[in-house]
């Protein structure tokens, strides 16, 4: 499966550069990505450039700044796609190595689905709402309040369903989120299939959460978090704690768990190469043992002459 990757930018700086640089670590190597630049003032626009250091599967889209979000600009860089399945990314968050593996085989039978939403308090605290987008209840909340438990970064949907929706992305209503906007289209579109998985692939760092912070804090934060899980260890245990409810957890529990799964690693690695140097040393007294016997000097001449023709050979 192909995906288009679609990350929305205004003006974040130079902490765009953290989200591509995870498109392009992922594991599932068949993508492109759209930058969709609402606006971008040089400055910013620079750093898109950049970041995306002239790699031929990268598309960058220069829009004048469109109304609310730039919903708009979306849509019409969707048009363009040519991946089987579309997933998003914010421009200030950015995904585990295997995001995109998570999101393949669920829409491979679905035509809407989503991972874990995953947040970073600054509090050094981590939360992920467990609702499933597969369960009606949740779909008729979303629909009848103002409801939503993820954003753009755990989502994806296939491009060929979402061709067929009556409206695409447009601008939301002052008072409405743009991403709840465009979830309701899928919610009330007809024959649609959900999926959901509670599986943790992404970060997400709420602008909402950190009020006040500036684009080099911003970054250094970003940065931080995304050095901290390059560590398979701390990726596993984030999920692992992550598996204990959709409260907050405080991430020491996540360095705790990681360095029990380092150790006991360790441990089996040791106790790995201990049993190969016993077999190696059994194995070499056997040598020794055969060498003495009678048969080994009566079948010197045969070996000998097995190596020349091996050797002629």
């Amino acid at each position: 499966m192909k995906f288009t990757v679609l990350i929305p930018t205004h003006d974040h700086g130079a902490v765009i550069s953290m989200a591509i640089g995870s498109v392009r670590e992922q594991t599932h190597e068949d993508w492109e990505l759209f930058v969709v630049a609402d606006g971008a003032p040089p400055e910013a626009f620079a750093e898109i450039e950049r970041a995306v250091q002239n790699d031929p599967r990268i598309r960058v889209f220069r829009f004048p700044k469109g109304e609310r979000h730039g919903e708009a600009w979306r849509h019409e860089a969707l048009q363009q796609a040519t991946g089987e399945a579309v997933c998003y990314l914010s421009d200030d968050d950015f995904w585990f190595p295997d995001h995109l593996e998570h999101m393949r085989p669920m829409l491979e039978r679905a035509d809407f689905a989503h991972t874990r939403q995953t947040i970073v308090w600054p509090s050094y605290e981590v939360s992920g709402p467990l609702n499933d987008i597969a369960d009606a209840s949740t779909r008729e909340r979303m629909l009848h309040s103002k409801f939503n438990y993820f954003g753009p970064s755990v989502s994806g949907h296939r491009l060929d369903t979402y061709r067929r929706l009556p409206q695409g992305w447009t601008p939301a209503p002052a008072d409405l989120w743009s991403d709840l906007h465009m979830w309701r289209k899928w919610i009330t579109a007809e024959g649609m299939r959900f999926q959901s998985s509670f599986a943790v692939t992404t970060v997400h760092l709420p602008r909402s959460l950190r009020p006040g912070l500036d684009q080099r804090d911003a970054l250094l934060e970003n940065v931080f978090w995304r050095e901290a899980f390059r560590d398979t260890d701390m990726r596993q245990a984030l999920r692992d704690v992550m598996m204990g409810g959709d409260e907050k957890f405080s991430l020491s529990l996540v360095l705790v768990r990681a360095h029990a799964l380092r150790t006991e690693r360790e441990a089996k690695a040791n106790a790995a190469l201990a049993t190969m140097r016993k077999t190696q040393d059994g194995l070499g007294n056997e040598l020794r043992a055969m060498q003495n016997t009678a048969t080994w000097r009566y079948t010197k001449p045969l070996r000998e002459l097995w190596a020349r023709v091996r050797r002629r050979g």
